[in-house]
């Protein structure tokens, strides 16, 4: 997972226009989780691993609606347990405010209310 947080970096840092790059690592990670783990990931440093990765967008993009596009997100997210995902959802509400971003688009709030 410490493998997949760089990688995601690297991407965002090398070409951050191309949300491909980072929507194929999340991919890759989620497809990892889905082979190994059965239901929740409960390991406390794969839990914040989890959790950096879905931080790293969400701070490179300042437009929460640019990670609502990644397809993968929500995939990931549901390997966490009910507080590191209500810890992720708030960060991305927390966001959503500092960047006053508006979310008018139906699929948008959709997609952000039901990740």
């Amino acid at each position: 997972l410490g493998l997949h947080v760089a990688l995601v970096r690297f991407a965002l840092n090398f070409a951050p226009d191309r949300l491909d790059y980072v929507d194929s690592i999340l991919s890759v990670c989620a497809d990892s989780l889905k082979a190994n783990i059965k239901d929740k990931v409960t390991e406390r440093n794969a839990v914040q691993a989890i959790v950096d990765l879905l931080s790293v967008p969400m701070q490179a993009y300042s437009n929460v609606l640019t990670v609502l596009e990644l397809s993968n997100y929500a995939s990931l997210l549901s390997y966490l347990e009910y507080e590191p995902r209500k810890r992720v959802a708030l960060n991305t509400v927390r966001g959503v405010l500092k960047t006053k971003t508006d979310i008018s688009d139906f699929n948008h709030v959709d997609r952000l209310l039901t990740f």
